[in-house]
């Protein structure tokens, strides 16, 4: 707590000389003081000057990434704020400069990045420790990675570029003591190069990817952002000390007032004209979607991945001409798991005095209070010239030797062309499901528009049925 504290103390302090008119020497030495709360106070990561009516911060990471050259080298160049005391508690920041990273790790992997130029401004609020509105750019950002085998010898090798980028943001206090967020993103020009030595016998050894453009938006509910500021100064205060229970009982009480570190979060992109190069041709994608949703560490747990793909095309000689109306070209998914519990096994683990200990079933116990959880398949669906595949269900598992229960609904229009497609096949393993097609057929029902439906429902027990027929002689 005695961290945690003092941040919020810090903040108070970097307040108080909101009320003192432009720039001042305690004005910057109380930006120094709080910004050496997050990043230590070893000398020259935090510098502060008066530069007319604003101050300029420069952070330099270099002295704290000494302690890492035992393992490899890191290199990052130097961050410049201007700041300006708005006079209500908040201040405004901006920032012009190129940026690069260095980092090698010998035998292992080396990184470098550069940024043409990045540029931003903002306003930060110390009392809620977050940024409550921001925009920023950049030009010209180059990724080179390469990483080694133990040998010395080079696996992979990748570089990535994006033309440009722009992002936004806004936060505000969510009335529980976190702070909601919203952020936007949008990137032009992207091209990734992948490059692995000793496939060229594949074709495969080099691989170019290329898109458009990227943009997304993404928002944070409930986030701890004070109580996150506490465990970042108590890493930075105490990096490199020995174990010790006093520190261990500091941290868990920290960790412990930071649950749970957000209530909900969500995020999403779209990236269009994907393509990527094959040994015969490019594959192509119009459009290509992903959204990630998530509880933080609360009573109700949440976990949902979607995906979509729209306008695959695949080059030329890729598929047989028999094939070529059973590839898909476009597909959606959108996965949820719901029913179990987080915060419950954290309080357990955090109150352990050795969380190793923890007997397995009760860990279990504390993550399925109910002793399942539940699987929801939202409306998705497959589609190809030939045909429309659709599918939804729920499910609810219990670990251990207990089959799932649920209902899924699945639903096909166009089996005739995929039957046509088959009997075209040269190989006869592919004719040969023909049959399969038949039996599948024979257990639908007709639908809506000429489609064929399977309604299938897992009882408890076992016992499973597909439009009311019970499945292997039940």
């Amino acid at each position: 707590m005695r961290v945690l504290a003092s941040s919020l103390t810090l903040a108070t302090v970097l307040w108080s000389t909101t009320a003192l008119a432009g720039t001042t020497p305690e004005g910057a030495a109380g930006l120094k003081t709080f910004f050496e709360s997050w990043l230590g106070t070893a000398p020259g990561v935090v510098t502060v000057e008066e530069d007319g009516d604003a101050y300029r911060v420069t952070l330099d990471a270099a002295p704290l990434l000494k302690n890492l050259e035992a393992e490899g080298t890191v290199e990052v160049s130097p961050m410049e704020l201007h700041l300006t005391d708005k006079g209500d508690g908040t201040w405004d920041f901006s920032y012009d400069q190129a940026l690069s990273v260095e980092m090698a790790v010998p035998n292992a992997v080396e990184i470098d990045l550069e940024v043409k130029n990045i540029q931003g401004s903002g306003t930060f609020d110390p009392e809620l420790a977050a940024v409550v509105a921001s925009s920023s750019e950049f030009t010209g950002m180059d990724l080179y990675q390469k990483s080694f085998r133990p040998d010395g010898a080079i696996e992979t090798e990748v570089t990535y570029h994006l033309d440009s980028g722009t992002s936004s943001s806004t936060a505000t206090a969510d009335g529980t003591g976190g702070v909601d967020a919203d952020l936007t993103y949008a990137i032009q020009g992207v091209t990734e190069t992948f490059t692995a030595p000793g496939f060229e016998a594949t074709g495969l050894d080099k691989v170019t990817l290329t898109a458009r453009d990227y943009s997304g938006e993404g928002r944070i509910e409930g986030l701890r952002s004070a109580a996150l500021q506490g465990l970042v100064a108590f890493a930075v205060a105490h990096a490199g000390d020995p174990d010790s229970d006093p520190l261990e009982a500091e941290l868990k009480a920290l960790v412990s007032d930071s649950l749970p570190i957000l209530r909900h979060a969500s995020m999403s992109g779209e990236v269009n004209d994907l393509a990527v190069t094959t040994p015969k041709g490019p594959v192509s994608v119009a459009a290509a979607g992903v959204l990630v949703e998530f509880n933080g560490v609360t009573l109700d747990g949440l976990l949902r991945e979607a995906f979509t793909i729209n306008g695959l095309a695949l080059p030329d000689g890729m598929v047989p001409d028999w094939a070529k109306s059973l590839v898909p070209s476009d597909l959606s998914l959108d996965l949820k798991l719901t029913r179990f519990d987080l915060d419950a096994p954290a309080r357990l683990l955090l109150a352990a005095t050795d969380p190793a200990m923890i007997d397995d079933a009760a860990l279990l116990k504390a993550v399925l209070p109910e002793g399942s959880f539940d699987m929801t398949l939202a409306p998705g669906s497959v589609e190809a010239p030939a045909y429309r595949l659709g599918y939804e269900g729920q499910m609810s598992v219990t670990p251990g030797p207990f089959p799932p229960t649920g209902k899924a609904r699945i639903t096909l229009s166009g089996i005739d062309a995929i039957r046509t497609a088959l009997e075209a096949a040269p190989e006869q393993d592919l004719r040969s499901a023909l049959p399969t097609l038949g039996m599948a057929q024979a257990m639908s029902r007709p639908g809506e528009n000429g489609e064929l439906v399977w309604e299938i429902e897992a009882a408890p027990g076992g016992a499973v049925s597909v439009n009311g027929a019970p499945l292997g002689g039940q």
